[in-house]
């Protein structure tokens, strides 16, 4: 609906023999592109400019103006976001004590270049936020639990966070903060579960591929989050425990089929596909 109501003001509005401006209005916490389309102010001429600017999923509204000079709209600052975009130009061109990080920023353009600086000087006032950069280190932090990274989560879960907003869908779940750890009942004598993967199973992960250098995610099977990756997901009476002891049942009652062990539990086929050194990567329902 949201979508609908921005098409029809932009339709509407398009008719005016005035021709009013546009600025790209965002709702609330955004990303870094949209806080630096936002930050022009009332700079689109005309309208298709604006409609142009935005990009799937978004939640930024264009709002026209017809005296740009007095328009006031509450909680839009565009001259704030505008210092934060100069401060991120600054960092990229070497300005005003640079941070480590600046000089090996991995990106297409100049101007990828600076949302990427835009994401790591201030991750939590983005949705696509890169944390565990600090101004004296070239490399991310490497805080982790186990071996799931505890910077590289942060990003993860910001990178949804923009859709999960606009979405606005009761029944999807956003990961926590903490992932939940390993299980008690994850005895000794059972294959590998590292946090890395347990969490993948549960709340699913990203992996940027090497080619396209683009982000395909996966897992996600706990109750609530199959919104993710599109995947089939635990019963919903399962919390982590519980899903933890459906994958044991398996891999103690199932069959072992190349690198995976099939089973079934509770009249529902499961699947636990192991790694080269027998480790469990992923587990999740057949879905026939």
């Amino acid at each position: 609906m949201k979508y609908y109501g921005r098409d029809t003001v932009m339709s509407c509005v398009a008719h005016d023999p005035l021709h009013p401006r546009y600025a790209v209005v965002p709702h609330g916490k955004c990303c870094a592109y949209c806080t630096m389309i936002a930050s022009r102010g009332f700079d689109y001429h005309p309208a298709n400019t604006a409609r142009a600017a935005l990009h799937d999923n978004c939640g930024c509204m264009p709002c026209p103006s017809w005296e740009a000079k007095r328009q006031v709209i509450a909680g839009y600052d565009p001259d704030a976001m505008r210092d934060q975009y100069q401060h991120a130009v600054d960092a990229v061109e070497g300005k005003a004590d640079p941070p480590a990080w600046a000089a090996k920023l991995d990106a297409f353009s100049q101007r990828d270049r600076i949302l990427e600086a835009m994401r790591r000087l201030k991750p939590d006032e983005y949705t696509d936020g890169v944390h565990g950069y600090t101004h004296d280190k070239a490399t991310k932090s490497k805080a982790s639990v186990g071996d799931l990274n505890l910077a590289t989560w942060q990003d993860y879960r910001a990178s949804l966070a923009e859709r999960f907003i606009a979405a606005n869908n009761l029944e999807w779940k956003m990961p926590p903060e903490q992932p939940a750890p390993v299980p008690d009942v994850w005895i000794k004598g059972l294959p590998s579960l590292t946090p890395k993967h347990w969490a993948h199973i549960l709340y699913g992960d990203r992996q940027r591929d090497r080619k396209t250098k683009k982000y395909e995610y996966g897992g996600g099977h706990l109750s609530g989050y199959g919104w993710i990756a599109g995947k089939p997901m635990f019963p919903s009476r399962c919390n982590p425990e519980g899903v933890a002891l459906i994958i044991r049942k398996v891999i103690e009652t199932g069959d072992k089929v190349g690198m995976a062990i099939l089973g079934s539990v509770d009249g529902v086929e499961y699947c636990v596909r192991l790694g080269p050194k027998g480790n469990i990567i992923t587990a999740f329902p057949v879905v026939t």
